[in-house]
């Protein structure tokens, strides 16, 4: 299933930070922690996120993937270099 989920694109274009912060709470509270729930739960296998902006991030998790609690979080700047 593919959603585009643009709760806090307006508002980023305008650079409204308090509407983009709003935008994001709502997509935190309506997609992304029942998703999260739906996988701990099992009911999904896994999740991809993709952000084509210019940030052109990719996630891909599974429900193994919550279980990795040893693993240190690294800064943005490791994950995706320039």
């Amino acid at each position: 299933m593919l959603l585009h989920l643009d709760a806090a694109e307006g508002a980023a274009q305008f650079r409204d930070v308090w509407g983009w912060r709003e935008g994001l709470l709502q997509l935190e509270r309506d997609w992304f922690a029942p998703t999260l729930a739906a996988l701990q739960q099992g009911r999904l296998s896994e999740v991809q996120l993709c952000c084509h902006g210019s940030a052109g991030l990719h996630s891909r998790t599974t429900r193994l993937d919550l279980w990795k609690l040893w693993r240190r979080p690294l800064p943005l700047c490791k994950l995706y270099p320039q």
